[in-house]
């Protein structure tokens, strides 16, 4: 019995050694690595600690300059692409599109995106950005995830129930080691594989249009639109798919960008879809991952966010560059909707 006792401690004793020195190998063998795709990884969050500073209003751009007369305001809405999740800000599509505007006008691209936020918590930025910043135009970036929006309710925050244990475990674990990331990682896409995984789930929840979920989805999208028009702002979407390899077969959430592309039509707002412009890439299995921040995550890295304001560029510019910033410049009309379709064409 005591030899089996012993045994049993030398067995767990060598087994917690063999994970902290795992761990801390791991932690030498991929310290390269910026961030992963879920943004409260060690590895994010050690990058966020080292790389991003955040201005007065809590996001991660310089601080915004007093409004001038004469210059133009595009406040620049969104989640972790628009953040810049795993890059340099300079490398950023906001950076890049305020460069070349302002070889041509007076502009400034205000940053505020966020990791996580949906649609919702946009309309609660877009607030904000009107009351204290005062822009000329509102770009919001959309991506799939934004449409998952929690039920509202008149109690909602002590509505959530509270995390289990176990939960709570593997929160901390994916926020400090590097082994059970990888652990996480391998078991997400033995799911991607068998056909249970992100594509899967979201198609379960949100393909129904009628849906509830679907519904809060739709109306959070109005409601930020409706805001740009009653504050006479002009407003425009871009939609920046899921990096997700195709193979010739359709877009797993092309349903999502048509139900986001048709309100932008009812409601006459331009609206730039990038799943033609990265659709070449997600085709091909040797260039995917070149639009990726680095081999654990697929956000954008600084290729693709280069390709991303090129065609920003090509779709808004003749609108950004010529539009009076003097006065508000209004809601779009339905002759400002034709000219910006036109200069893309």
């Amino acid at each position: 019995m005591k030899s089996l006792l012993k045994n049993l401690v030398l067995l767990g004793v060598t087994t917690l050694v063999c994970i902290v020195v795992g761990e801390f190998a791991a932690r030498f063998a991929l310290r390269d690595i910026t961030t992963t795709a879920d943004n409260r990884s060690y590895f994010a969050l050690k990058w966020k600690q080292a790389n991003v500073r955040l201005n007065s209003l809590g996001y991660r751009d310089k601080e915004p300059e007093p409004a001038q007369a004469g210059t133009y305001r595009i406040a620049f809405i969104g989640d972790s692409y628009t953040f810049g999740q795993g890059i340099p800000e300079d490398a950023r599509m906001s950076n890049i599109l305020e460069r070349e505007l302002r070889q041509r006008r007076d502009v400034q691209v205000i940053n505020l995106g966020n990791a996580g936020n949906n649609t919702m918590h946009e309309v609660g930025v877009l607030k904000m950005a009107i009351a204290k910043l005062k822009p000329n135009f509102v770009l919001l970036q959309w991506f799939v995830n934004d449409v998952d929006i929690a039920e509202v309710t008149h109690d909602s925050e002590s509505a959530l129930p509270a995390p289990s244990r176990m939960n709570e475990f593997k929160m901390s674990m994916r926020n400090q080691s590097v082994l059970y990331f990888l652990a996480a990682e391998t078991w997400h896409r033995y799911l991607e594989r068998s056909g249970s995984g992100y594509a899967e789930e979201m198609r379960a929840r949100f393909g129904d249009p009628q849906s509830a979920q679907s519904k809060r989805a739709e109306q959070a999208l109005l409601q930020f639109i409706n805001l740009c028009k009653d504050n006479g702002i002009g407003v425009g979407i871009v939609l920046v798919p899921y990096f997700t390899p195709i193979h010739g077969r359709e877009y797993p959430f092309l349903y999502l960008h048509q139900r986001v592309l048709a309100t932008c039509e009812s409601q006459g707002v331009p609206c730039l879809d990038l799943l033609p412009t990265f659709s070449p890439f997600m085709d091909d299995d040797t260039k995917y991952r070149d639009l990726w921040v680095n081999k654990f995550d697929s956000h954008m890295g600084p290729a693709a966010n280069q390709i991303a304001a090129a065609a920003l560029l090509k779709f808004f510019g003749a609108q950004w560059t010529t539009m009076n910033a003097a006065a508000q410049p209004g809601s779009y009309s339905a002759a400002g909707h034709a000219a910006v379709q036109a200069s893309v064409r």
